[in-house]
């Protein structure tokens, strides 16, 4: 009593679908650099503060007190450093997803449409693929500095 319940979907229907598709992966890029610049903000405050924190401290800081402060950097610097760099895999991911998505559509190719291409390549499409070939960041290469200014004021005052 089994029946043939295959579903097929016409040429305007599948359209929609790749169209929504291509938006969630879109909104996905975007979200992820927004939340990148929101961990790198946070992650480099932390370090300011703790810059700040020991250029107003006593000079004769305990060898103890260095040394916790040393490891609460290189942690916050080893967990920001590699959540940064998961979030710009998965955002490379996502713009694969776009650029498969552009070439099924048509999105690019300036004679398929009447007036041309319906959408033209977002900014965020380009900023993924170049932190993705490095795989590293403008915000984990400041943070590097920023983790090596708040060890050698830690060490040297």
């Amino acid at each position: 009593m089994s029946e043939n319940t295959s579903f097929h979907l016409n040429q305007e229907m599948r359209l929609e679908i790749l169209l929504l598709a291509y938006e969630k992966q879109i909104d996905a890029i975007i979200n992820h650099n927004e939340l990148s610049f929101k961990v790198f903000s946070w992650s480099t405050t932390l370090l300011l503060a703790l810059v700040g924190y020991v250029m107003t401290q006593n000079p004769n800081l305990r060898i103890l007190d260095r040394l916790l402060l040393s490891i609460a950097t290189l942690v916050l610097f080893s967990m920001t450093f590699w959540w940064q760099k998961q979030n710009f895999v998965e955002t490379t991911e996502h713009g694969q997803n776009v650029e498969k998505l552009h070439q099924i559509l048509h999105l690019t190719e300036p004679d398929y449409f009447v007036n041309g291409p319906v959408l033209e390549r977002e900014i965020h499409m380009a900023l993924a693929k170049s932190r993705a070939k490095s795989g590293l960041s403008p915000y984990n290469l400041i943070l590097l500095v920023m983790t090596i200014v708040a060890l050698s004021a830690l060490w040297t005052r």
